[in-house]
């Protein structure tokens, strides 16, 4: 139970207020109404450029279905390089020319994920890639809000 103005009594249930004093139902809780945190525009091209084969970025701007595709293109890229080196070597069946293949269709995997990642420096630097349900901070090397400093009194 939670006390709302006027003396009347709230309860939530399931997501929905309901008042004992009109027996109404208030509205639930909008997304937009929750407190949004802010990301950082260079720490999301910082991770691009560095870890972007592994869709760290992504991450960071919470769209883990595309960052887990990239990670996932790159786990796959990279065994098939391993797959295609033993090849080679003698230490798996397989022709010569197979394995040539194979390290080709593993190395472009890699080189898309490349791509990709910067593909999305570009779109964080032009807006068009935003954090999912957020926003960049409006300085663009802060990563959160500093507060407010208390103004100083000049009568004491």
């Amino acid at each position: 139970m939670k006390r709302v103005p006027g003396g009347a009594v709230a309860s939530l249930q399931r997501g929905a207020a309901t008042s004992s004093a009109g027996g109404q139902r208030a509205a639930p809780r909008q997304h937009s109404e929750l407190p949004v945190p802010y990301r950082s525009k260079a720490l999301a091209i910082l991770l691009a450029l560095v870890f972007g084969v592994l869709g760290a970025h992504l991450f960071y701007l919470r769209e883990p279905g595309s960052a887990s595709g990239i990670l996932l293109m790159t786990l796959a890229g990279a065994a098939l390089l391993l797959v295609g080196a033993a090849m080679a070597s003698g230490a798996l069946a397989g022709g010569f020319v197979l394995a040539i293949l194979v390290n080709i269709v593993g190395a472009s995997a890699i080189v898309t994920s490349l791509l990709i990642a910067l593909f999305d420096v570009v779109r964080i630097l032009t807006g068009h890639l935003k954090p999912f349900n957020g926003r960049f901070h409006p300085r663009f090397f802060q990563l959160r809000l500093k507060p407010e400093a208390p103004a100083l009194d000049p009568t004491k």
